[in-house]
C-alpha cells in the first residue's frame, strides 16, 4: 500500500520506518531538510516540501495514495493548515495526530474523522504496565473487549494450557504463545520480538518467560491479571 506522511518528527519518522519495514511505499515529507536527509534510508522516499503552500501540496501523489497521515506535533497551525488542505483534495483516508483538546476540536470541525493521540495512548500504556507489571501491552477492542500481551503468571508455570482452562474459569480465549522475548531494557539484552505460536494446543506446557496472547472481555481479563 502506499502512503503519505506529513512530518517527519520522532513519531512520523518512526511510523514511516514501520510501515516501510512492513513492505509499503512511504513518502515523507517534512520542511526540515536535516530530517529528509536522516531519514531517507529508514523510510521508502522522503522530499523536502512546504505543504502549506497549495501549489506545493499539489505536486505530490495524493490521488494514489492509499492513507494520508498527519504526524506533525508541535507546529499547531502548520498541522491544521495541512489537514484543512488536505480536506480540499478529498484523500482516499485522512488520518490526523492530535496533541490537545483544542487541536482534536478543530480536526473535528473540519470533518476528520480518524485522530491519533499517540502521547495519551503511550501514557495510558505505560500506566497499565506500571501498576500490572506482568502486563507487556494491551489493545482496546470495541468497548467491552481487549487483547491482552501478558507474560505468564508464576503459578502457571509448568502447567498444560488445558490445565489453566482459559476458557471454563476466565472466559478468555488464548491466541498465541509467545517465546524467547525479550523487551530490551538492557544493553546487554536488545529487544526479541520472539516466535508467536500460529497455534494454541491443549497440551502445550507453559514456561517462565512466556507471553499470552488473550483477547476476551475487560472484566475477565482484570480477574486473570488480578487473581
Amino acid at each position: 500500500m502506499k502512503y503519505i506522511i506529513f512530518g517527519l518528527g520522532n513519531f512520523g519518522s518512526s511510523l514511516g520506518a514501520m510501515l516501510t519495514d512492513l513492505g509499503n511505499e512511504v513518502l515523507g515529507v517534512d520542511t526540515d531538510m536535516q530530517k529528509v536527509e536522516t531519514h531517507k534510508e529508514r523510510i521508502t522516499n522522503t522530499i523536502c516540501l512546504d505543504a502549506k503552500d497549495p501549489y506545493a501540496l499539489a505536486t505530490l501523489p495524493l490521488a494514489e495514495a492509499d492513507g494520508v497521515i498527519v504526524a506533525i506535533g508541535e507546529d499547531f497551525g502548520a498541522s491544521v493548515m495541512i489537514t484543512a488542505l488536505l480536506k480540499e483534495k478529498s484523500v482516499k483516508r485522512l488520518i490526523t495526530r492530535s496533541t490537545s483538546p483544542v487541536h482534536e476540536s478543530v480536526f473535528k470541525a473540519l470533518g476528520v474523522e480518524e485522530i491519533l493521540h499517540p502521547e495519551m495512548e503511550a501514557a495510558e500504556r505505560l500506566v497499565k504496565r506500571m501498576t500490572s507489571p506482568n502486563v507487556i501491552d494491551s489493545y482496546p477492542i470495541g468497548q467491552d473487549h481487549q487483547l491482552l500481551e501478558v507474560l505468564v503468571p508464576k503459578r502457571y508455570v509448568g502447567q498444560k494450557v488445558v490445565e489453566v482452562d482459559f476458557k471454563g474459569r476466565f472466559q478468555l480465549n488464548l491466541v498465541s504463545i509467545i517465546k524467547h522475548r525479550s523487551t530490551g531494557t538492557s544493553i546487554s539484552e536488545p529487544f526479541d520480538p520472539g516466535h508467536a505460536s500460529d497455534f494454541v494446543y491443549a497440551g502445550s506446557e507453559l514456561e517462565e518467560g512466556d507471553v499470552l496472547v488473550l483477547f476476551g472481555k475487560r472484566s475477565n481479563i482484570r480477574k486473570f491479571v488480578g487473581e
